[in-house]
């Protein structure tokens, strides 16, 4: 199944047939399409539905035209009290599944669910033959989710109305006050009223729209229950009195179990309710009835109780889930279940610290002056480091106790002079609660994670905060609103038939050495862009050393280390798989090389240079395609924009100003506006210079050398860069039709010279700068002595056949002793130039030289001979004499070339 984006953007997952194609498919409102009398598409909710399920019905019931919206069995109280309120004003239907599988169905839209087992009795009609299933949904998919969707909006947001609003709005389907009221009434009862922590921007934009659209608060207040019903307050006392807190696999587990004639309704208010009464770890309100049992989950985190619940044929979220169940299962059977559960996964899930510490973090040496302590500090980002002697931690020392030795003399003391030995060390079973009791215990903003004497790694106050704010499961890592998966079939398309396969045995021995493995950066920008991948970059948290090794093993090859970067390279049926521990980079002086620490995941994609190469995708088999998106990157492929990824970007490193352009152009993709500005920035303070910058000069010559060389050229003109180092100059008109001359291809710009490919356009933005500028330039840019020096003879050649061809009188002759032993490149500037005139004479003639000079000579040194003329320097100059006459037109075949040579001699 594939999940992507709503509003409009569709996508099959499958290739499989459907008599939809043949039937002709459902379409939105707002292209709305005639549909077949005898076909009908039908909307499904799961059983129990709430507002938000009713509601993304309505909605889709608006968006298909013809869609018949088929409200399930059984709904909430407060949902039944609406809907009799509001009798007519939707349109909805209410059909027996027997009934309804006698339909002839073309399509089932499911709203609010991807579980089959939640529809209840209408799950059958999901097994018609040829059925399309287009499915809406903000649930992640879990083992429970169907197989096979042939359409799927699925988007991580507070409520399904959410989406579907968003949709509505894309297509221009316009909604009056009661449907705006009943899609704001599925949002604001899914998000808390905008308050639980799944609610995203996109959530409350949705709402906002809803209100301007006539939305009734005073409904929304009235229906999103806050307070509980007679019936509910006795399912609340039964349920606290029921209560017991059992301790599961090291973790706190409540459990309250009711057994009750009916469903008193919105059992998530109780569940709720229970969760901020009951302190523990996950809790779950198991309510048995006679027609049903359901089950209830909330967690804080720890435990992802959707997964929890879809063996039981839930669905839901890492925080909150719920299951209904009428096969007769018992609620201590379900109970037995869920513990069985968390009991076999606790070693996956119990892991807090691992999963947001940065492992092998950087120390410092006791014996390190202080003065270079504060510099890592101020590189790293860190106010405190651990310090060591002999391998051993002996303590911490702050950025604010250096800073205060603001005195040469003690700037140059060594660390331990001020060390803290109080060592604020936590196991790595330390709980989210521990952290934050250890931070005030300590009086830190770092926790050393220790493991006896061995530092594993450090937690500071913003990994706990990130890891409290966010609405992901801390395995998935996953910082985006939106739920993208990368098919392995789209791998092999586009990587090679093998690819996904090799990636996904990557990841398993990523697993096997408990170190998750990441593909990383432009492959996986190029994968989603459905482009050909060049590189594959894998990333793990932990050191990568043990997963190379083990991947080189596995598919009997080698493995390459560079040891400064913490990189490996190993070679795979043909392809390079780059190997790198998770790191930060920073920089001593701007184009300097950058100096490595390790880092989390999220860290070492922060520290990227454009957001659209910050995406990295899951290798591990439990979530194995999944991407991560660390700063809107996908956001930013869909509007095709190249955006910095913190703001002294281009200052740290200017040679990104040429990959952003190399980027931009490659991709067909725009800068966004504050990335422009700050390349302009960085280019006005000097900071990019090709000429002594290696770094930015090595981007400079692939840059040149793509498909794309002038364009990008030409790109850079647009920001004003001098390429070189040289005061920023306007392009002038005529060097940007010059460029655009060599871009049309009159000559491949390489020869048998040696010169490289770059050498045309360079030659062309410096073709003003005086000879022996452009000689010392050319030896800045790796040219030999003798390839500089023949390119400044070249260059003067250049100019000399430009004023002779722009004569016009000259001889074909003359041009073409000058043009002789010229490389390619240069005569592709000469080109460049005649093509930019207003007259085409001068280009007319230099194209009947090129032409003449291709013509085989119409004499040989063998005629000379049989005329009695003797070996020697006279037969050279004797075919010169005819050559120059070939060329000039005034001999045109071989009798009179003989019958020249005759007269001479005579």
């Amino acid at each position: 199944m594939r999940a992507g984006d709503p509003g409009g953007h569709r996508r099959r997952a499958s290739a499989r047939p459907s008599v939809a194609d043949r039937r002709g498919k459902d379409q939105p409102c707002g292209r709305r399409g005639d549909l077949r009398a005898f076909v009908k598409t039908v909307i499904l909710g799961h059983a129990g539905a709430d507002f938000d399920c009713v509601a993304s019905m309505a909605g889709l019931s608006r968006l298909y035209a013809g869609a018949v919206p088929v409200l399930p069995g059984s709904l909430e109280p407060n949902v039944e009290e609406f809907l009799r309120l509001y009798e007519g004003r939707f349109r909805f239907v209410r059909m027996p599944a027997p009934v309804l599988l006698k339909e002839d169905i073309g399509t089932v839209i499911l709203a609010d669910t991807i579980v089959a087992a939640r529809l209840g009795e209408y799950k059958e009609v999901l097994s018609l033959p040829g059925v399309r299933l287009v499915a809406y949904d903000h649930h992640e998919p879990n083992s429970a989710s169907l197989a096979h969707i042939d359409e799927g909006h699925i988007r991580k947001c507070g409520a399904t109305a959410s989406l579907v609003t968003a949709v509505l709005r894309e297509q221009l389907v316009p909604v009056n006050p009661d449907e705006a009221t009943l899609l704001a009434l599925g949002i604001y009862e899914d998000t808390g009223s905008l308050l639980f922590p799944e609610t995203t921007a996109f959530d409350v934009e949705q709402a906002a729209y809803l209100l301007k659209a006539g939305a009734s608060l005073s409904m929304v207040a009235r229906y999103v229950t806050t307070y509980l019903a007679p019936g509910q307050q006795t399912a609340l006392e039964n349920a606290l009195n029921s209560t017991q807190v059992r301790t599961v696999a090291g973790a706190q587990i409540a459990f309250a179990i009711v057994h009750a004639e009916r469903n008193v309704g919105n059992l998530s208010v109780i569940v709720n309710r229970l969760a901020q009464i009951i302190k523990a770890e996950a809790l779950f309100l198991i309510y048995q009835t006679p027609q049903a049992l359901y089950v209830l989950g909330r967690s804080d985190r720890l435990l992802n109780v959707a997964e929890l619940l879809a063996p039981l044929g839930g669905a839901g979220r890492i925080h909150a889930a719920a299951s209904i169940l009428r096969d007769g299962t018992t609620a201590e059977i379900a109970q037995e279940h869920i513990v069985s559960a968390i009991t076999a996964r606790h070693a996956q899930w119990h892991q807090v610290v691992r999963d947001i510490m940065t492992p092998h973090p950087a120390t410092v040496s006791q014996d390190r002056s202080a003065e270079q302590a504060l510099q890592t500090m101020v590189n790293l980002g860190f106010s405190v480091l651990p310090v060591e002697r002999d391998g051993r931690i002996v303590g911490v020392v702050s950025k604010k106790a250096l800073e205060k030795t603001s005195l040469t003399r003690l700037q140059q003391k060594p660390v331990h002079y001020f060390l803290n030995t109080r060592i604020a060390a936590v196991p790595l079973t330390a709980t989210v609660e521990e952290l934050i009791q250890a931070f005030g215990t300590y009086n830190t903003g770092l926790l050393l994670v220790m493991e006896e004497d061995c530092l594993l790694g450090v937690v500071s106050r913003s990994d706990v905060l990130h890891y409290l704010n966010s609405t992901a499961h801390p395995q998935n890592v996953v910082g985006t609103a939106g739920v993208r998966v990368i098919a392995r079939s789209d791998l092999d398309r586009l990587g090679g038939g093998d690819t996904a396969a090799t990636l996904a045995r990557i990841g398993q021995i990523g697993d096997a050495e408990e170190n998750r493995a990441y593909l990383v950066g432009g492959s996986v920008r190029d994968v989603l862009l459905g482009r050909v991948p060049n590189d594959f970059d894998i990333v793990t948290e932990k050191d990568v050393s043990g997963v190379a090794a083990a991947v080189a093993k596995s598919f009997d090859t080698n493995v390459i280390s560079y040891g400064r970067f913490m990189t490996h390279k190993v070679r795979i049926r043909e392809r390079d798989y780059d190997f790198a521990a998770a790191r930060l980079e920073y920089y001593d002086f701007p184009g300097s090389l950058p100096t490595v620490a390790p880092a989390s995941l999220m860290k070492d994609l922060l520290r990227r240079d454009f957001t659209v190469n910050t995406l990295a995708m899951s290798l591990s088999e439990s979530d194995f395609g999944t991407v991560v998106d660390a700063t809107g990157g996908l956001r930013d492929l869909e509007t095709r924009t190249i955006r910095m990824t913190y703001p002294d970007s281009f200052i740290e490193d200017p040679a990104r100003i040429l990959r952003a352009v190399a980027a931009q152009t490659r991709l067909g993709f725009v800068l966004e506006d504050g990335t422009r500005e700050k390349a302009r920035e960085a280019l006005e303070l000097g900071l990019l210079n090709v000429r002594r910058n290696k770094r930015a000069q090595d981007e400079f010559k692939e840059l040149l050398l793509g498909s794309k060389s002038v364009a990008c050229v030409k790109a850079l003109c647009l920001l004003g860069c001098g390429l070189i180092g040289l005061p920023l100059v306007p392009p002038r008109a005529a060097k940007l039709r010059l460029l655009s001359a060599l871009d049309e291809g009159l000559h491949a710009a390489v020869n048998g010279m040696g010169a490289p490919p770059w050498v045309a356009p360079l030659l062309v933005w410096l073709g003003s700068i005086p000879s022996g500028e452009l000689q010392e330039v050319l030896k800045d840019f790796g040219l030999s002595d003798r390839l500089a020096l023949a390119c400044r003879s070249w260059q003067q050649k250049e100019r000399t056949l430009r004023r002779l061809l722009e004569q016009g009188t000259c001889k074909v002759s003359s041009v073409a002793e000058e043009l002789e032993g010229i490389p390619l490149p240069i005569l592709s500037v000469l080109e460049g130039h005649l093509a930019g005139l207003e007259t085409t004479g001068p280009r007319d003639l230099l194209m009947t030289v090129l032409s003449r000079m291709d013509e085989p000579p119409l004499a040989s040194g063998e005629d000379v001979v049989s005329l009695g003329i003797p070996e020697g320097r006279q037969v050279g100059l004797l075919l010169d004499q005819v050559r120059r006459l070939q060329l000039d037109g005034m001999i045109g075949s071989r009798e009179e070339a003989v019958a020249y040579l005759c007269a001479l001699k005579g």
